[in-house]
């Protein structure tokens, strides 16, 4: 039978696994809220555009969080976007250092990475 549930369980999110754990994580309370150290940021370009995102940002994410809402047109000329973001849909496919067809949702941004949409 598996313990019972601590503080910071995978089940409640990303956090610390024990109590003890929890206060030697460098994390500050403010309020109702935990302020997280800051992240390291990746430098990537997207369709020429320089942008700075967090390490382990996804490509979809970096763009949606940067307002880019349309990642490739349809045949028909509908803009697509991400839709399921777990790689089943494929509507969020992007060019990625020169290879098209990339699904945003599954590629992590790296450093210098040249993402292309399809505006």
């Amino acid at each position: 039978m598996p313990p019972p549930a601590t503080v910071g369980d995978y089940r409640a999110g990303y956090a610390p696994r024990t109590r003890a754990e929890a206060s030697s994580a460098p994390t500050q309370k403010q309020g109702a809220f935990l302020k997280l150290p800051p992240q390291r940021a990746v430098a990537i370009t997207v369709d020429g555009r320089p942008l700075a995102v967090p390490a382990g940002t996804t490509v979809a994410v970096a763009l949606l969080n940067h307002g880019v809402a349309r990642f490739r047109t349809a045949v028909g000329g509908e803009p697509r976007g991400p839709l399921c973001a777990m790689g089943t849909c494929f509507e969020c496919r992007v060019t990625i250092d020169g290879t098209p067809h990339r699904r945003a949702c599954l590629e992590v941004c790296a450093p210098g990475m040249a993402v292309e949409t399809g505006r």
